[in-house]
């Protein structure tokens, strides 16, 4: 069972990988995200957590699902800064705003 798991993992992973360019987008309303022909937004209430690791940003929502944004996506530093920060800010304000509706 253990090797059937070593070699399925990996062929699933490859798989499910998108390779297609990825153009994502933020705003209060969510992250709008295309790949190809394929486009939808995933609202912040959507996410768990958006944190970086120097060489990517890990957007990663509720159901597992995410994004890993490597810093070659953004024209320099500053967009990628303001990215984070703003990114930062909407999840913030949707985990208020969550909170305000359940109290």
């Amino acid at each position: 069972m253990a090797i059937v798991a070593f070699v399925l993992i990996p062929l699933v992973t490859k798989w499910r990988t998108k390779t297609a360019l990825r153009t994502l987008s933020i705003s209060p309303g969510g992250i709008e995200t295309s790949i190809g022909t394929v486009a939808g937004t995933v609202q912040w209430n959507k996410v768990h957590a958006i944190w970086d690791d120097g060489q990517h940003i890990f957007v990663l929502r509720k159901n597992l699902n995410g994004f890993a944004i490597p810093t070659r996506a953004f024209a320099d530093k500053g967009q990628r800064e303001q990215f984070l920060v703003e990114s930062r800010e909407f999840l913030a304000a949707s985990k208020r705003t969550e909170q305000a509706a359940g109290a």
